[in-house]
């Protein structure tokens, strides 16, 4: 029993298609939740921004934090509590 090894050129071509795979479905995702900000909140141009309410404001800032920076979001969130926890301890 012969066992091929893969050459080179295949493998490099399935390298090769997973990249070029992988930019389409990155950009759908991507964007799949930006579209669901906008169609959970209505906002799609500008001037629909000055009809913003500051809770809304903070709802959309935190949907964007948690989703890109999930763990430094996390960690703000938490030294922001110890510090009023702190400052509510001492007064």
């Amino acid at each position: 029993m012969i066992v091929s090894v893969p050459s080179p050129p295949t493998a490099l071509g399935a390298i090769a298609y997973l990249i070029i795979a992988y930019v389409p479905v990155q950009r759908f995702f991507r964007h799949r939740r930006e579209r669901q900000i906008i169609r959970k909140y209505g906002y799609r141009q500008r001037g629909d921004l000055a009809r913003m309410t500051m809770d809304e404001a903070g709802e959309i800032l935190r949907d964007v934090l948690e989703l890109e920076m999930t763990d430094a979001f996390e960690i703000s969130l938490g030294y922001g509590f110890l510090q009023v926890s702190r400052t509510a301890t001492f007064d």
